[in-house]
């Protein structure tokens, strides 16, 4: 009996869709929507001249900066003049040749 029903069903599902067709757009629509896409395309494309100007000045900056900063690290360490440990904390400490504190 449960399987009568159950063919029973699905005879009924299959056959649901008798007389029925498939929905049909209007012509104009096919087209419209063909050209919103190639519309959509085309802008898409095109980037202002100002926001490639921007963008290339900002990696110049960029460019030109560490450059800078880079070049400043190497002179910086040519400056400063390379001392031994013990000349470093007799500074440091301010000690004289006796090894005598001076107040200042």
């Amino acid at each position: 009996m449960e399987s009568e029903n159950r063919h029973k069903w699905i005879e009924d599902v299959l056959n649901s869709t008798e007389g029925m067709s498939r929905a049909q757009p209007s012509g104009k629509l096919f087209t419209s929507i063909e050209q919103q896409l190639n519309n959509a395309r085309e802008v898409a494309r095109k980037v202002p001249m100002r926001t490639v100007l921007v963008a290339a000045a900002s990696v110049v900056v960029l460019v030109v900066a560490n450059v800078f900063m880079l070049s400043d690290v190497q002179v910086e360490k040519q400056r400063v003049p390379q001392r031994d440990e013990t000349e470093a904390i007799i500074k440091y400490y301010g000690l004289n040749d006796n090894g005598i504190s001076r107040a200042i």
